[in-house]
C-alpha cells in the first residue's frame, strides 16, 4: 500500500469534525497514492466504511493506491462507473454486495472485483470497457454465463471468473483475443 499522499487542489475538501470530506460538487478530484486504509479518505464515508454516493461531477480522477481489503460494504456507487479517466480499479476484498451497475469507463485497463458478495448476471456493459487488460471476478456469487460480449475486448490479457456460480459454456469468442494469455 502506498503511503505517500499528494492532493493536488485542497479546495476540493471540505474538514467537519476532523474528518477531510469530500466535496461533492467538484469536478476535478486528484490523488495519486492516497492511503485508503486509514479512517478518513473521501471515496467512503467514515463511519459506515460505505462509498460516498455522489460523484456525478467528477470528470477527472487520477488514483494510484488500492482500495482493497478496507471492509467497505454495500453496493458500488452508479456514479462510480462513470468515471471517465479511471485506469485502476480494485476494490477486491471487501463485503460489497449486489448487482454491478452498468460500467462506462472508457479508460479503465485494469479491474480487481475478487473477494466480495458481487451477485447476479455478470453486466455486457463490460463492453464499453475498450481499454480493459485485466479483469478479475473470482470468489463472488455471478450467476449465469460469461457474456459472450467479452469476446469484443480486444485488450484484455488477464479474464478470472472462478469460484462463482456461472453455468453454460465459455463464449467462442474468446478464443479470437489475441490478447488473452489467462482464462
Amino acid at each position: 500500500m502506498l503511503s505517500k499522499t499528494v492532493i493536488t487542489s485542497y479546495s476540493k475538501f471540505g474538514l467537519r469534525n476532523g474528518l477531510l470530506l469530500w466535496k461533492e460538487d467538484s469536478e476535478i478530484f486528484d490523488l495519486v497514492g492516497f492511503d485508503f486504509a486509514t479512517p478518513i479518505h473521501p471515496f467512503f464515508d467514515p463511519l459506515n466504511r460505505r462509498p460516498v454516493r455522489n460523484f456525478i461531477n467528477v470528470t477527472v480522477v487520477e488514483i494510484a493506491s488500492q482500495l482493497s481489503g478496507n471492509r467497505l460494504r454495500g453496493s458500488i456507487p452508479p456514479s462510480l462507473v462513470h468515471l471517465q479517466f479511471l485506469s485502476y480499479l480494485d476494490l477486491s476484498g471487501n463485503y460489497l454486495s449486489g448487482n454491478l451497475p452498468p460500467f462506462q469507463m472508457e479508460s479503465l485497463k485494469y479491474m480487481n472485483l475478487r473477494g466480495n458478495k458481487l451477485h447476479g448476471p455478470v453486466p455486457k456493459s463490460f463492453l464499453n470497457l475498450t481499454s480493459l487488460q485485466t479483469l478479475d471476478l473470482r470468489n463472488n456469487c455471478f450467476d449465469r454465463e460469461i457474456p459472450r460480449e467479452f469476446g469484443a475486448l480486444q485488450s484484455l490479457s488477464h479474464l478470472d471468473v472462478s469460484d462463482n456460480q456461472l453455468s453454460g459454456h465459455i463464449p467462442p469468442k474468446l478464443g479470437n483475443l489475441a490478447q488473452l494469455q489467462y482464462l
